[in-house]
C-alpha cells in the first residue's frame, strides 16, 4: 500500500538485531584470513604455536540481551588477532 506522492508507509519497528562487523582488508590476500590449508597446518601444530585465531574479522550483535556494543577493549583485541594473523602470512613484511 502506498501513500499519495509514492511515500511508503511507516512500519512498526521489530524485533530485529543490529549487526556489527568488523574486518581487516589486506591488500596482498583481502579479507585477513588463513586459507583452509593454512588452518589445517595450524591445527597440527602444538598448542602453544598456533594462532588464537584464523581470521580477523569480528562479528557482535550488540544491544540489551545480546553482545556489548563494540568499543575499544574490543577494538585492541581484534587488532592484536591481525597483527598476528599478518605476521603469519607474511613474515618478510612490516605492515603500516
Amino acid at each position: 500500500m502506498w501513500l499519495k506522492d509514492n511515500q511508503q508507509p511507516l512500519k512498526k519497528k521489530g524485533h530485529g538485531c543490529g549487526v556489527h562487523i568488523s574486518d581487516w582488508i589486506c591488500e596482498t590476500t583481502g579479507q585477513l584470513t588463513l586459507s583452509e590449508e593454512q588452518v589445517a597446518k595450524q591445527s597440527q601444530l602444538p598448542l602453544g604455536a598456533q594462532l588464537k585465531a584464523t581470521n580477523a574479522c569480528k562479528i557482535i550483535y550488540p544491544g540489551k540481551n545480546h553482545n556489548a556494543w563494540w568499543d575499544l577493549a574490543q577494538l585492541m583485541e581484534q587488532t592484536k588477532t591481525a597483527v598476528d594473523i599478518f605476521k603469519h602470512l607474511h613474515p618478510e613484511k612490516v605492515g603500516v
